[in-house]
């Protein structure tokens, strides 16, 4: 049961949309972050919740009426299969010129941490604003904090966001468009980057920062991972960065200047990963 508990609605004309893509099957882990974000000292101004085609009923089920009508949550249906279709569908229904999305794996400890999406935005040199993001482990092989992002999560050198708590200008989708559709997850193929190849453009197009607030901490549960697990994704990191366009790929150059002073562990992961990046890259010119 989602318990309850009064938000503070600060003034303020900006507006923030929330947006959580899930599927019936991880309606323990919406639940939890329903309950940590009722908690939040700033109320969002509607929370939408994305899932599969003709599974909106069961989510719905899920959540009370009277918690739906507090944060103005609403389910809607992608319009297709995959996580960049479902952040688009939530792009495209929302109504605030704040966007956050949130991983519904995610914990939210600090109270103050929607609120700090919207101040963070008062500078309008920001296009994209977001956290560190921490690993909570449970029943998974441990990798060392630089190893965070096979994982979804940051570690202290991260320069950029990652997916599970991430917050974009509305007029940001306006001007570059939404995410790329051949990037994201869908099923369990774990391509991964639609956020990342976003904020290139935004960067490039419309000249605004994207920036990490190294004080401000989100966890991400991180259950049953083993090293098939990792090898997979370090595999469709590859594969993903190779559909990118017009993309500057200094920052992986950085990490793996870091990688290969880590032997054996960072050896293989980036062969690996540089293995499905040479695949991907073929793929493309068999595609064309």
């Amino acid at each position: 049961m989602i318990g309850i508990e009064v938000l503070k609605e600060l003034d303020s004309d900006v507006k923030l949309s929330v947006i959580i893509c899930t599927v019936p099957e991880r309606i323990q882990y919406l639940q939890s972050l329903i309950a940590n974000i009722l908690k939040q000292s700033y109320k969002p101004y509607e929370v939408l919740i994305v899932t599969d085609a003709g599974k909106s009923s069961k989510i719905r089920d899920a959540i009370p009426d009277h918690i739906s009508s507090i944060l103005n949550i609403r389910v809607i249906e992608s319009n297709g299969v995959g996580l960049s279709k479902a952040r688009n569908r939530g792009v495209e229904a929302s109504s605030g010129d704040i966007i956050l999305f949130i991983d519904d794996d995610v914990v939210i400890p600090d109270r103050d941490a929607l609120f700090k999406v919207v101040d963070a935005f008062n500078d309008s040199r920001i296009g994209v604003y977001g956290v560190q993001v921490k690993p909570l482990f449970y029943n998974s092989v441990r990798l060392g904090d630089k190893y965070n992002w096979i994982f979804g999560c940051t570690d202290d050198g991260a320069v950029r966001p990652v997916g599970a708590f991430f917050a974009v200008r509305r007029v940001c989708f306006n001007v570059v468009g939404l995410f790329n559709e051949r990037i994201g997850r869908i099923g369990g193929n774990l391509l991964s980057g639609e956020e990342t190849e976003l904020f290139n453009r935004i960067r490039k197009y419309m000249g605004l920062d994207v920036v990490i607030d190294r004080d401000a901490v989100v966890y991400h549960i991180i259950n049953n991972r083993g090293w098939r697990y990792v090898l997979k994704r370090a595999f469709m990191e590859g594969v993903s960065k190779s559909r990118f366009e017009d993309y500057d790929h200094s920052v992986e150059k950085k990490y793996l200047k870091r990688y290969l002073k880590d032997f054996p562990l960072g050896w293989i992961i980036s062969a690996v990963t540089a293995l499905g990046y040479l695949c991907g890259v073929i793929g493309n010119m068999l595609r064309r």
